[in-house]
């Protein structure tokens, strides 16, 4: 059965959530939540209680988390699926309406390092409502014990729901041979913007995320060193959680 009040105050929590992400950025709020579960796990493995919260299970969408991991980490304030995808969302919105202009050379829509600050509250609404809806997509995975990741998959469809109704392609249009093609980025080939109200600008034709590790080489490389660190801290904690913390916290 619904628990109404609990549901209508983790929505005023998930709005504060996203609003954070919009304001201090997406990637941001992604390193802040790290830092958040290497605290709440390091008092779960120590076996300290702060005001109790170590003990309590929390949000059923954390995949057994407990304590500040739990409530905090992973929960409705500062979880990814909240804070990060509601940013993100922000991000895109503000990139539609114009208000972002860094010349960092891609879409300022993927540009996760800005923030709105306080300057902007409808951005900071759109974070909020983002973060309102991936707390209640993570709750009702949760309750129908659906056979996914609730967190992972939230973001996911976050991430879909705000290109689709914002107008951006679900996918894009790949300018190479197929999605995977980034031959083009090695070439450098340009494509023009359609320039919206102003001049059209160039922009790289494929943008890769991140451009440093987009080669499958370097990418094994780093997945097989990612494990191992992460293996290892599971093997000395007995925390599933710290190793994801330490990962987010390390983008710093």
């Amino acid at each position: 059965m619904v628990d109404v009040q609990l549901v209508a105050t983790m929505c005023v929590a998930a709005f504060a959530g996203g609003a954070f992400g919009a304001m201090i950025g997406a990637l941001h709020s992604f390193i802040f939540a790290g830092f958040v579960i290497i605290v709440g796990e390091a008092v779960n493995v120590s076996g300290r209680t702060i005001a109790g919260l170590d003990a309590t299970a929390g949000d059923p969408a954390a995949l057994g988390a407990v304590g500040l991991t739990s409530n905090l980490g992973f929960g409705a304030l500062f979880g990814p699926h909240i804070a990060f995808a509601g940013g993100v969302a922000a991000t895109a919105y503000a990139a539609k309406r114009g208000y972002i202009d860094t010349g960092w050379g891609y879409h300022e829509g993927k540009n996760i390092f800005w923030c709105a600050s306080c300057h902007r509250l409808d951005v900071l609404a759109v974070g909020g409502a983002f973060g309102v809806g991936g707390y209640l997509l993570t709750y009702a995975l949760a309750q129908v014990s659906a056979p996914v990741d609730p967190i992972a998959a939230s973001i996911v469809v976050s991430a879909a729901a705000h290109r689709a109704i914002l107008g951006y392609s679900i996918f894009g249009s790949p300018h190479g041979d197929g999605f995977l093609d980034v031959s083009p980025f090695e070439r450098e080939e340009l494509i023009a913007t359609d320039g919206g109200e102003g001049a059209p600008e160039q922009r790289l034709a494929v943008e890769p995320w991140i451009p440093w590790h987009y080669q499958w080489t370097g990418v094994l490389v780093l997945g097989l060193i990612a494990g191992a660190l992460g293996g290892y801290v599971f093997h000395r904690s007995g925390s599933p959680f710290l190793a994801f913390g330490i990962s987010a916290a390390s983008i710093m």
